[in-house]
């Protein structure tokens, strides 16, 4: 993850709110890049019992996340969306890595999707890690379709964005 303090006012100029603590974490970031190792993917992995996909596992190496740019992707039958945050496997910014959200999102979002993404509105791209037919798929999962009162995760609100996440990063305008 890497955003430097000119990056972080450009995005405050599009109207995206952070509090002092994310301001902190983002700029924390910016100043020291890291790149995870394949010792450090494969030890996320095991945690999380899946295998990543292998278009968004060198993703993860080669970049650890980031604000991309161009950042508007199309939602079939939705509209399009902005793509905020891809998140990082190591990061000061704690809040957008990928074992944070996954944390957080455990008992909202279906065990075998990872979030990948934000967008401003505090939607989450996800990644599907089942293997089968469905592997590597990128989902929008929309907060606020989420059921009241529902057992979940709530399956209504996902919605397929992408066939995997190269297919995904192709399609950002």
């Amino acid at each position: 993850m890497c955003l430097a303090r000119g990056d972080l006012d450009a995005l405050l100029a599009l109207g995206l709110r952070y509090d002092k603590r994310q301001k902190k974490q983002l700029l924390a970031a910016g100043a020291r890049p890291v790149l995870p190792t394949e010792a450090d993917v494969r030890a996320f992995e095991a945690d999380i019992g899946y295998a990543l996909p292998p278009d968004y596992r060198a993703f993860l190496l080669v970049t650890n996340g980031g604000a991309p740019d161009p950042h508007v992707v199309a939602i079939p039958g939705r509209g399009d969306a902005v793509v905020r945050h891809c998140f990082a496997l190591l990061s000061p910014a704690r809040d957008l890595t990928l074992g944070h959200q996954r944390d957080v999102y455990a008992a909202r979002i279906p065990a075998w999707m990872l979030p990948i993404a934000d967008d401003p509105a505090g939607n989450r791209f996800l990644i599907d890690l089942q293997s089968g037919a469905g592997h590597g798929h990128v989902h929008f999962w929309d907060h606020e379709e989420e059921a009241d009162g529902e057992v979940l995760p709530w399956l209504a609100n996902i919605h397929r964005v992408a066939d995997g996440f190269g297919d995904f990063l192709s399609r950002l305008r």
